[in-house]
């Protein structure tokens, strides 16, 4: 299919329409086991018995195959939650995210990651932003930001001082390090994660959608009762932001395009991250997602290095201590629009 260009399609779709704003103040709040199949009696034979044919193991169906990715999503996608003083020149808000590596880096949208910037702006603990798990949310994890993409920011430092931010997802991206328990349970030895796909994609595929969608919660119901969902659907259409890359990719009439779902992902059949849901039109029930190809390609031009390497070859220590820097930068673009 023509890849059409991204500009007159989705330019105007509301970035806010997946996140949602909360205002209120959170309170922290700290599968059946695997079956087997019995052997059964050993068989005997004797020399002149003719054994049955060993009969080959089916192979899983697609279906079966999209079910199993659609449960690993699910253990994989995070609820991140900040909330903001009143005081704060900017409203909290809660998204989504995927762990996609063992170790707890989580991607997600730059417009969700962002307010982990300002934790301290304009007094200390002005924002307290949490990772939460399980459903409903609680808060499971504290993070710190590895990588936020300068390229957005550059391009949308005002989406906290606008009502009704816009934007069309490119370089919407950003990884989170986990780095410490916000409860009483210590981190895991590995996290459940879901890779991001080094495969491309077809439209019609068929897909999981993962998220903490929140488009019909009041405040109080985000905060003690929002669960994951995830649903399937198939890849309607895609998109470019050049001439020839799949940049983005559009998934309609689903149930995922809500407020909250932002940074959520899209997964294969074989397990893994296709895309990053970016922005939506909740009215239509449509939502966009960032491909793999594209956060690859936007993190190297930043960055230049690759994103695979650039990830795998640092501790969680290295990568927040390396892009410090950068962040600091960021923030005081981001700071310079509340003036």
């Amino acid at each position: 299919m023509l890849i059409r260009s991204l500009a007159p399609i989705i330019s105007a779709l509301m970035l806010a329409g997946l996140v949602t704003t909360i205002n209120q103040n959170a309170s922290t709040t700290p599968a059946l086991p695997e079956g087997f199949a019995p052997l059964g009696e050993m068989a005997t034979s004797t020399p002149e018995t003719k054994l049955p044919e060993k009969k080959e193991t089916p192979k899983l169906s697609e279906r079966a195959k999209l079910t199993a990715a659609g449960g690993d999503l699910l253990k994989a996608v995070v609820n991140i939650y900040c909330v903001a003083d009143p005081s704060a020149p900017f409203r909290g808000t809660s998204g989504s995210g995927v762990i996609m590596d063992e170790r707890g880096l989580i991607l997600t949208a730059s417009h969700v990651a962002q307010l982990f910037l300002l934790e301290d702006y304009p007094k200390k603990d002005t924002v307290r932003c949490v990772i939460r798990t399980g459903g409903p949310a609680q808060d499971a994890y504290t993070a710190e930001v590895a990588y936020l993409s300068p390229s957005w920011v550059k391009d949308n430092a005002r989406t906290l001082s606008e009502m009704n931010p816009r934007g069309n997802g490119q370089h919407d991206f950003a990884v989170l390090a986990i780095t410490g328990s916000a409860n009483a349970f210590p981190l895991p030895s590995k996290f459940a994660y879901m890779p991001l796909s080094e495969d491309g994609f077809k439209v019609g595929d068929r897909v999981a959608i993962g998220g903490y969608a929140a488009q019909f919660l009041g405040a109080e119901q985000i905060r003690s009762m929002l669960y994951p969902i995830v649903v399937f659907d198939e890849i309607a259409d895609q998109y470019t932001f050049g001439k020839q890359a799949v940049d983005v990719f559009s998934i309609s009439g689903t149930a995922a395009a809500q407020g909250g779902a932002s940074g959520g992902g899209i997964a294969s059949s074989d397990g893994e991250l296709l895309g990053l849901i970016a922005n939506a039109s909740v009215g239509d029930m449509e939502l966009n997602a960032i491909t793999a190809a594209h956060i690859r390609s936007s993190f190297k031009a930043d960055m230049r290095t690759d994103f695979d390497r650039y990830f795998s070859s640092r501790s969680i220590e290295e990568l927040i201590q390396d892009f410090a820097p950068t962040a600091s930068e960021l923030r005081r673009m981001i700071t310079s629009t509340f003036k």
